[in-house]
């Protein structure tokens, strides 16, 4: 296909590899240059409640993605022991909020 815009034929396999580098360079520095801030990190998450209080809040919320996402942190935690997990909970509840 001879088209205007084709360069498949007009350039080697070298040219266009560069041609494709520097289309990316030129892409990261736009994107870099004028994406938004982002905020720093918060704090790290520490858990004040233990698992049953953590599924006792879920299930008072009323929300069943906050119920599924307490389950599935329990499940989490059962196998690790990592309290993050318990925080973690209570805050995407937090954020969910009651219906």
């Amino acid at each position: 296909m001879e088209g205007r815009w084709s360069t498949r034929w007009r350039y080697g396999s070298r040219v266009r590899a560069r041609i494709l580098r520097a289309g990316w360079a030129a892409t990261a520095a736009v994107t870099a240059a004028y994406a938004p801030a982002i905020g720093e990190p918060g704090p790290l998450l520490v858990a004040e409640q233990d698992a049953a209080e953590v599924m006792r809040l879920a299930v008072d919320s009323a929300d069943p993605h906050a119920i599924k996402f307490a389950d599935t942190a329990l499940d989490a935690y059962a196998g690790t022991g990592d309290a993050a997990l318990l925080a973690a909970s209570v805050r995407a509840t937090e954020q969910i909020g009651p219906w």
